[in-house]
């Protein structure tokens, strides 16, 4: 059992004598200002993020669609202009006649002239295809539809657009409160684990429970690191979503 005992105790002393500034370093990543700038972000307002997310491609897309669905629904109101066609044509030219005239007492007379001429010609034509004309009103009306399809397909995209948004947001919320309670939990571990290694020193706890506080304090800085990456993660995602920039947009509280 002594044994057992002096192993323990050497490997804590070989624990407590490495370099401190891995047990005890300040700039471990858990400091002051890394808490604040995560724990205390402001998010903008809902309708801001809302009115940014505008901006996204697929939004941008739904809303080129609609356009383009509004621009064939006037082309279908003018259908009925096909039936009837217009032609017309112009020219413009210099001619020119040469003329011989000789007898037996008249040597050879040439003679040459010339002008402008001007031609053009005018008509119109009108065709009455009977399965077209009865569908006139048809392809209005299916137009129509595809403008409204186009349209409700834009605000089915900007909500789920809008519902991704919420989600992140409270979420982040969320992720910012509980950064707030690991971090404080961080620093509670370090402060016991200070007094246990003091304790310890004078002989006034086991090896095992200065283990055991060593272990709390890894456990709390590894709990507050993955809430702060999730957190850090969650903001990406809702900048990319809503095009705003929202990582230098925070202020202490």
């Amino acid at each position: 059992m002594e044994n057992c005992k002096y192993g323990s105790l050497i490997f804590v002393l070989l624990f407590l004598f490495m370099p401190k500034t891995l047990a005890q370093n300040k700039d471990d990543g858990i400091s002051s200002a890394n808490i604040d700038d995560y724990s205390n972000i402001i998010l903008p307002p809902l309708s801001v993020l809302f009115e940014n997310a505008r901006q996204a491609p697929t939004y941008q897309l739904a809303e080129v669609e609609e356009q383009l669905q509004h621009s064939l629904l006037s082309k279908e109101k003018r259908a009925f202009l096909n039936f009837f066609s217009i032609r017309g044509s112009y020219q413009y030219g210099m001619f020119g006649t040469e003329a011989n005239y000789s007898d037996a007492s008249t040597p050879v007379i040439n003679n040459y002239s010339s002008g402008s001429q001007i031609s053009y010609s005018i008509g119109a034509a009108v065709s009455l295809p009977i399965e077209e004309i009865l569908d006139l009103k048809g392809r209005v009306k299916r137009q129509r539809l595809n403008l409204i399809t186009s349209q409700l397909q834009k605000e089915m995209a900007y909500e789920a657009i809008k519902q991704n948004i919420i989600q992140l947001y409270n979420t982040i919320n969320t992720q910012s409160s509980l950064l707030k309670v690991t971090s404080e939990q961080v620093l509670l571990s370090d402060s016991q684990y200070e007094i246990q290694e003091k304790n310890f020193t004078n002989g006034l706890v086991t090896p095992e429970q200065l283990t055991e506080a060593k272990k709390n304090q890894a456990n709390a800085k590894t709990t507050f690191e993955s809430t702060k990456n999730q957190l850090t993660t969650s903001i990406m995602i809702l900048e990319i979503i809503s095009h705003t920039k929202i990582l230098n947009n925070k202020n202490s509280k």
